[in-house]
């Protein structure tokens, strides 16, 4: 939830600034949301390997081996 705060707080800074021209200011943010999503892919794909990680090293424990 911080992220995501942090994150529309500078792309609403990046359109502030009027020296910026308004097409670069889009291409930032299309950059940016993109960046995130990647980002937020591995990370989702990351938390589900060690999820299914964990819950085989259990089972592997459970059954003392």
């Amino acid at each position: 939830m911080i992220a995501a705060t942090i994150g529309v707080g500078s792309l609403v800074e990046t359109f502030a600034h009027i020296r910026t021209p308004l097409m670069m200011s889009v291409i930032r943010g299309i950059n940016g949301w993109i960046m995130g999503m990647i980002i937020g892919v591995i990370l989702i794909i990351a938390i589900a390997v060690l999820a299914r990680f964990t819950a085989w090293l259990g089972k592997r424990v459970d059954q003392g081996e």
